[in-house]
């Protein structure tokens, strides 16, 4: 999987295909309930608790125990999501990011040609050297964005 992944985005990135790279999947065989309380039994199913909540403490305390596994720091998830919308440079060509959320999107220098952005959220977003002239902004949401020089193109 993580070798079919590389090799898409060597070609995507050597302008051999063009956007949206191909993402392979894997289907990962695990336990019911894997890393929580009561894993590897029917109850892992629902709620992972065997008694109510409200009527034993105990299971609360086991139940915030397995759940605090679970919490991300909003510094870290904000980092995450930052990753996930660098497109700095990217040949987003023809790119269908229709009904999306881009806030804090870096956007600078992308190539946005005949790009669709249809009731998609641009919050905050970087648009230096950006040119949306041919992008298709129907119903897009356009806020507080960043055009530095005003080198954006709308």
């Amino acid at each position: 999987m993580e070798q079919r992944l590389h090799a898409a985005g060597t070609v995507a990135e050597e302008g051999d295909d063009g956007y949206p790279v191909s993402l392979p999947y894997g289907i990962a065989v695990s336990e019911k309930g894997a890393g929580f309380v009561n894993a590897g039994t029917n109850l892992a199913h629902d709620l992972p608790l065997d008694v109510s909540p409200q009527k034993d403490i105990e299971r609360v305390k086991l139940f915030n125990e397995w759940a605090r596994k679970l919490w991300v720091p909003p510094a870290e998830m904000r980092a995450a999501i930052a990753t996930g919308t660098n497109f700095q440079g990217a040949n987003l060509v023809q790119a269908d990011l229709s009904q999306a959320d881009l806030t804090d999107a870096n956007l600078s220098g992308a190539d946005l040609n005949q790009a669709q952005f249809q009731r998609t959220k641009l919050s905050r977003v970087n648009l230096k050297q950006v040119d949306l002239r041919m992008a298709d902004l129907s119903e897009a949401v356009l806020t507080d964005a960043i055009m530095p020089d005003n080198s954006a193109r709308i």
